[in-house]
């Protein structure tokens, strides 16, 4: 049998065993993946925070599930019931400026000013 060890539960690390799994069922090989992650939980900076009645959505960007491709992976993974879809009232980044919500300006592109009002 051929081990395989993977350091880090992250994204990265993650899709990686998905990978040698997959691999592993459809060729038939005799093959052990584990993944070694040191923090309490998988999934790297990806994570879902709640807080005095939000939802929040931490990591490096959504998961844009309008995307086959994203579907796909979350029904491999028998994720897909675990949605929760955005209220459309809630769609668009926010940030908190003196103690409120505030939506960013629409002229941010990755949040990136692409105009002075948008700036200021």
């Amino acid at each position: 049998m051929r081990r395989v060890a993977i350091l880090g539960g992250g994204v990265s690390g993650l899709s990686a065993a998905l990978h040698f799994i997959e691999a592993r069922e459809q060729r038939g090989l005799d093959l052990e993946v584990t993944v070694y992650e040191r923090g309490p939980r998988p999934g790297g900076c990806v994570q879902t925070l709640q807080d005095s009645g939000y939802t929040m959505e931490l990591g490096p960007d959504s998961l844009l599930v309008d995307k086959p491709a994203a579907r796909n992976l979350l029904r491999k993974l028998n994720l897909e019931d675990q949605l929760v879809a955005m209220l459309p009232e809630y769609r668009g980044s926010r940030i908190v400026h003196r103690g409120r919500l505030r939506p960013i300006p629409s002229e941010f592109r990755l949040f990136t000013p692409t105009s002075l009002p948008a700036l200021l």
